[in-house]
Order: C-alpha cells, then sequence, then structure tokens
C-alpha cells in the first residue's frame, strides 16, 4: 500500500482545493480599521501567535486532508484493505497506539466491517501469543513500530517458503499470498485438517505477526530475535516456548526469522508438545470456531481479541482455493 500525498506548505493548502482562511491572521495595515500600535496589547499579540501557529499547521491540514480523501474514496470504492492501511499509518504517525491495526490488540478502529489488516498487530496491548501456559504471551506486531510503511520483502516464496528472513515487513498482497501458502501445506501434512481448520490457524498467526511476517519482534521490530523473553515470529513464541523455537532453528540450520523456520516449528509442536490442538479442532464447523479453537488452546492468548483473529480466519478462508 502506498500512500501519495502532496505538501503545500502555503496558506491555501487544504487538500480541497478551498482557500485556507486563517481567522486569527491580522488585519494588514491597509485593510485595518485601527491604526493604533499592538505591541503593547496582550490580546492581539495572542492572536497574532495563535495566527502564525495556524498558518504553520496548513500544510500538516492539507496531508490529513488528502489522507481522508484517500481513505474515503477507497473504502467507498471497495477497498477496505487499502483504507485500513493508511488509517494505520496514520494513527503511528501521530503517535497514537502502534496497534492501529483493525486486527491488533485494540487502540485504533477498524474502518467499516472489521476488514482484516495485512500486518495483524503488535506494539498495542498485548493479546498474548504462544507464550508458557496461560502466561503473558506477546503483543501482536503489525505496524511492527515502522513508523511508516516497511520495506517490502519479508522472504515470500511461491510454492515453499524462502528459508530466509526479509529485509523489512510484508505487502497486503505478499501477507494474503503467504497466509494463502501456509494454510495450504497444512492441509497437506495434516490430512484431517479441513480448510476451515487452516483458515482457523492462519488467521491467529495473520493477526499475532501482522500478516505472517517471519521476523516481528514483540513490540513490533523488524529483524533478528531481540534477546527477551518477548514475542517472535508468526505465533509470537515466547518465554519457554520462544527458546525452544531458537534452539530448533539451530539444531536444523535454518534462520529463525525465515518463513521456513516459523512453519518447521508450527508444524513441529503440532505434531509433538501441542499435538492435542489439532483433536481439539476438529469440531469447528466455521473459519471463526476454528479461529477460537486455536487460540484457547495453542496460543493460550492473554488478551484473546477473537473477533479480529476470526477476522482474518474469514478473509484467508475466502482466498483459499
Amino acid at each position: 500500500m502506498r500512500i501519495t500525498i502532496s505538501i503545500d506548505d502555503s496558506p491555501q493548502a487544504s487538500g480541497r482545493g478551498s482557500p485556507w482562511i486563517n481567522p486569527f491572521q491580522p488585519l494588514s495595515d491597509d485593510a485595518s480599521t485601527e491604526s493604533s500600535d499592538t505591541s503593547n496589547d496582550p490580546s492581539k499579540l495572542l492572536l497574532q501567535s495563535i495566527g502564525q501557529m495556524m498558518s504553520a499547521m496548513a500544510p500538516l491540514l492539507s496531508i490529513l486532508s488528502q489522507l481522508l480523501q484517500q481513505v474515503q474514496q477507497m473504502a467507498g470504492g471497495g477497498q477496505q484493505q487499502g483504507a485500513n492501511d493508511i488509517a494505520q499509518d496514520l494513527a503511528r504517525l501521530l503517535g497514537g497506539d502502534d496497534d492501529a491495526s483493525p486486527l491488533g490488540g485494540g487502540g485504533f478502529p477498524a474502518l467499516g466491517g472489521g476488514g482484516a489488516s495485512p500486518r495483524g498487530g503488535c506494539g498495542g496491548p498485548p493479546s498474548g501469543g504462544a507464550g508458557r501456559g496461560m502466561g503473558p504471551g506477546s503483543c501482536t506486531p503489525h505496524g511492527a513500530g515502522q513508523g511508516s510503511h516497511l520495506p517490502r520483502n519479508g522472504g515470500v516464496g511461491t510454492s515453499e517458503l524462502s528459508s530466509a528472513a526479509g529485509a523489512g515487513g510484508l505487502s497486503d498482497a505478499d501477507s494474503k499470498k503467504m497466509a494463502v501458502t501456509v494454510a495450504d501445506k497444512l492441509m497437506k501434512d495434516f490430512p484431517g485438517l479441513s480448510k476451515e481448520g487452516a483458515a482457523g490457524i492462519v488467521g491467529n498467526l495473520y493477526h499475532e505477526s501482522w500478516g505472517m511476517n517471519p521476523n516481528i519482534n514483540e513490540g513490533g521490530a523488524i529483524g533478528d530475535p531481540n534477546g527477551s523473553d518477548k514475542g517472535y515470529g508468526w505465533a509470537q513464541w515466547s518465554y519457554d516456548r520462544k527458546k525452544n523455537y531458537l534452539n530448533f532453528c539451530q539444531q536444523n540450520g535454518m534462520d529463525p526469522g525465515s518463513p521456513e523456520a516459523n512453519y518447521a516449528m508450527l508444524k513441529h509442536e503440532l505434531q509433538t508438545s501441542e499435538k492435542g490442538t489439532l483433536d481439539a479442532m476438529k469440531g469447528a464447523r466455521t473459519p471463526e470456531q476454528a479461529a477460537d479453537i486455536f487460540r484457547q488452546v495453542y496460543e493460550r492468548a492473554e488478551n484473546p481479541v477473537d473477533e479480529k483473529r476470526r477476522a482474518a480466519a474469514n478473509m484467508i478462508y475466502g482466498l483459499m482455493g
């Protein structure tokens, strides 16, 4: 998602083509009906100061106006995902909750019907990724604390998952492509897993990792594991499970920030320490039910944010063949 902004630092910048009017700007000498010296008048000095401040804000108001128009046009044209992306970047730009994604742990509201954000959500309140028991897991990373959009990379494979970590976060298209690839692989590797079940699993991962970013730390930083006990990767493995993940990668010669390693650990856990997850999911009839069960049994999230996990699961289900 690219945001196109033109900056006009003149007082005419409104983003809507109409003059930007500063109601506090003092009248010029020739237009003023008052010729007395105002330099010692506190009230007029204050009005002048406010006028100067508002003039300086004109470029920002223009940018905000342009962003609003883009969001409205996208939402009105059915591009809900793009509208959510812009809203998320704007929230981070203004210094709000990093977790601006509709699929994140909270903070900024979704634009419209709870569409799924390409970055899932971390940097905000903890949603509790794959932690120890019912203890705190991770926050759910998509903005990844990156200020603006991350560089578009991320190690997306085609039929197979890449063994290399990407240099930045995934784009909307790559996030969805990754999600469908992982869901399809899960159904092949676990023959009893339904399409609904696969979508429910990946919906959780999508939410936890802000759109299947394989090398995302809790708090949002993209890159190598940060050395803390907090979450990392698709499932936001934390505490003992994070240590197990890093050891697993070392033993198997894998880059922990790669899609290949993330999937291998997910598969390994579902076959060993978390094998009860798939049994518990057999009764799921919808992607939402599967997402709920996976969150409860595998993720054990402290702050569930189930509606956003369900939204991601439904989106992925609709993209699967």
